[in-house]
């Protein structure tokens, strides 16, 4: 970026304080921003160099942990848990709450979350409270739902994310879009849950109700479920913060990734934060084998500490997004957004600690591929309504034609009477515009292949 002149820098700063001021919000979401632009001004490093940190090793593996479940038990009626639910699934087409998309029996992620909640009040007896970070525009609908689902919560059931200006590339000022100017602003990433949690006042409820851990994960990743292992983990051994991670494989070696740092300190390096240097470095991923599933357990005692000596704002690194005011406009004004990682806080625990999940903890739907796998009959949903499957489920193969498949309302339309079976297969391909009948069975390497300009069809019953 380059250097820019004093008077340029307060102008932005101006411009960015006037547009806060249009928009009523906790005077945290403006001095959050304000420190992320900062940082983004101030030219400071904002890569992780290779040389700097080390692979992570001997962590503790879940399956471990069996002898700490008596100890999660009894720390459970000091649990909340928080599902991230701010995304719109925008690459797959949608515009209301991904979380509210149906994936099982007509049950949607939120609707299958409060059912494994619910389960485990029905078999425990304690009532964990839950709620949602919701952005702007996803609050309305998810909310709906809740207080359906929990009528006598006594906890909020919604947290709204802050809105922070989208800024012009090549000036830093705020965007602006007459047409909708709801488009002029952006959810500033998960990372803003600190600062919600703070600025809504739920932190210090919930300390003061007696509650001390908080299990955080993405709205999509029905993986995600509560863990009396990990949480009996953490209580026993007084952890201020644990991170569940996976093995990294050769699909994962362009996403982030765990390391330690030269302090000995957990940290994470996405891959906005590598130099092209170290491009190969960090895509080894044998060398640097846990990438982090976004599921997360803090103290709420040690972050209430951690707040109040960064005077309410954490530190997180910031991640720099560049994007169009119109998402749906490929020539509309070139905008840069600044976001936070909720995962990315790991570095300021001392004593923090990460767990090594199977893969079946991390299921997060981003693609209509990954949609299709998850409502096949590779899972199913057992008595606690888990999503259930084994390895080769969660890594079997599917890739379908983005020209037809990629969004949803195509996807829908295509496999209007139900996705095919796919046990007993190994793949499925599908190339062209290609739509699905009922009860469709696919074995082996699947492949089905339409070059012609008009669609065809699969017939009911067939076997592929």
């Amino acid at each position: 970026m380059q250097v820019m002149k004093e008077r340029d820098i307060v102008q932005i700063k101006t411009s960015i304080q006037e547009k806060f001021a249009l928009m009523e919000q906790h005077e945290l979401a403006e001095r959050a921003f304000l420190r992320n632009l900062s940082h983004l001004l101030s030219g400071a490093e904002s890569t992780i160099p290779s040389e700097a940190i080390r692979p992570v090793t001997g962590l503790s593996e879940m399956n471990e942990l069996s002898e700490y479940a008596e100890f999660g038990l009894n720390a459970l009626p000091k649990l909340m848990i928080c599902k991230l639910n701010g995304g719109l699934g925008t690459s797959m087409g949608l515009e209301a709450a991904k979380s509210l998309l149906p994936v099982r029996d007509g049950l949607s992620f939120l609707d299958l979350t409060v059912r494994q909640i619910k389960a485990i009040q029905d078999t425990t007896g304690i009532a964990i409270p839950f709620f949602c970070m919701n952005s702007f525009r996803t609050e309305v609908d998810t909310l709906q739902i809740l207080k359906s689902a929990f009528p006598s919560s006594h906890v909020p059931l919604s947290l709204l994310q802050n809105q922070v200006p989208k800024l012009v590339k090549e000036t830093l000022i705020p965007a602006t879009y007459p047409a909708d100017s709801s488009l002029e602003w952006c959810p500033p990433g998960h990372g803003d849950l600190y600062t919600v949690l703070q600025s809504s006042g739920l932190l210090a409820q919930a300390l003061a109700s007696g509650y001390r851990y908080l299990f955080v994960s993405n709205a999509d990743n029905l993986g995600a479920t509560m863990s009396v292992e990990i949480l009996g983990y953490m209580a026993h051994h007084g952890l201020p913060f644990v991170m569940e991670v996976a093995e990294r494989t050769e699909i994962d070696r362009k996403g982030g990734h765990l390391a330690l740092t030269s302090e000995g300190r957990l940290t994470l390096r996405e891959k906005a934060q590598v130099a092209r240097i170290d491009e190969e470095d960090f895509q080894d991923f044998k060398k640097y084998d846990s990438f982090n599933t976004n599921s997360i357990w803090v103290d709420l005692h040690v972050l209430q500490e951690l707040l109040n000596e960064h005077d309410s704002i954490l530190p997180l690194p910031v991640i720099t997004n560049e994007k169009r005011v119109n998402p749906r406009e490929s020539d509309s004004t070139e905008v840069i957004q600044l976001e936070t990682a909720v995962g990315s806080a790991i570095s300021l625990f001392e004593g923090a600690s990460a767990v090594r999940v199977p893969r079946s903890r991390f299921l997060p739907v981003k693609t209509t591929e990954d949609l299709l796998r998850v409502r096949s009959n590779l899972f199913s949903l057992n008595e606690q309504w888990e999503l259930c499957g084994d390895e080769e489920s969660l890594a079997f193969p599917i890739k379908l034609d983005s020209r037809y498949f990629g969004h949803i309302d195509q996807f829908e339309e295509r496999f209007s009477s139900g996705v095919p079976s796919l046990k007993g297969a190994k793949s499925l391909q599908v190339v062209g515009d290609v739509f699905f009948g009922a009860h469709v069975a696919c074995h082996g390497n699947a492949v089905v292949t339409n070059s012609a300009e008009a669609p065809a069809h699969i017939e009911d019953g067939a076997r592929l």
